[in-house]
């Protein structure tokens, strides 16, 4: 299986991580939603900036 990292992005080149195992996102307006493997979800305001679905790496800038 193979599951992604998401990473938020400040304006300042830092980052944090947001979730781990992520199995799905969604866009729904400014907010970027992510779902876990057990079906959990995370809303995270921002953009959807880089998506590397073989290293399992997303970005997203802070809103």
């Amino acid at each position: 299986m193979c599951l992604s990292t998401a990473y938020l992005k400040t304006a300042d080149g830092g980052e944090t991580v947001v979730m781990k195992n992520v199995a799905g996102v969604r866009v729904n307006g400014s907010v970027i939603v992510l779902s876990d493997i057990l079906g959990a979800e995370t809303p995270v305001p921002g953009t959807l900036a880089y998506c590397d679905l073989v290293n399992g790496r997303l970005e997203i800038l802070a809103a």
